[in-house]
């Protein structure tokens, strides 16, 4: 199986699957934020390295000084690319899913795992069209007034929970859950 068949999926969402609230994340959760970060960085290989793939608006409302994500391959998805970002070694910007998938292709042997980490049009594509095998979630008992949502697809029943904790952080409860593709 390639790599573009085998996405993993992370995201955390309120309580009415809201992802991001004016270019930002509204929720200060450093417990979750760490389980992103060791996520997305973590490889059995030494030698490899983890490839990220974030719709552009995600990418960019990431602090300037947080990106590119160090120690992974960006792919930054943008229908409008116009080509004045360049790309590099550390973060490639592609048009389509196409060019995603030659992307992975290209960097094949230096990568172990990829990750989709939004936004609502990226995770919806990689759900719809089946190429994810892991989902990890954060699902927060809280409402935060989101103005960027999850899509509103039906997904989980192509997955069984392999493992969850709950947790309560800066007075907020929430979940972190692994699932795995049936």
């Amino acid at each position: 199986m390639t790599l573009f068949r085998n996405l993993k999926l992370m995201t955390a969402i309120d309580s009415e699957k809201g992802i991001g609230k004016d270019g930002g994340v509204p929720w200060d959760l450093p417990t979750d934020l760490a389980w992103l970060e060791e996520s997305t960085s973590k490889t059995c290989d030494p030698c490899k390295r983890n490839a990220v793939i974030f719709g552009r608006r995600t990418y960019f409302s990431i602090p300037e000084s947080d990106r590119p994500y160090k120690g992974r391959l960006n792919i930054v998805l943008s229908s409008s690319w116009t080509g004045e970002e360049q790309s590099s070694n550390d973060v490639v910007y592609v048009r389509n899913w196409t060019e995603i998938e030659r992307t992975l292709e290209k960097f094949s042997s230096e990568l172990e795992s990829v990750w989709v980490l939004g936004g609502s049009a990226v995770y919806q594509h990689a759900l719809q069209n089946d190429l994810i095998e892991e989902v990890r979630i954060t699902e927060i008992q809280k409402l935060f007034s989101c103005d960027a949502f999850f899509p509103e697809i039906e997904w989980r029943s192509r997955f069984e929970a392999a493992d969850e904790r709950q947790m309560t952080e800066n007075g907020v409860s929430y979940s972190m859950s692994r699932l795995l593709r049936k």
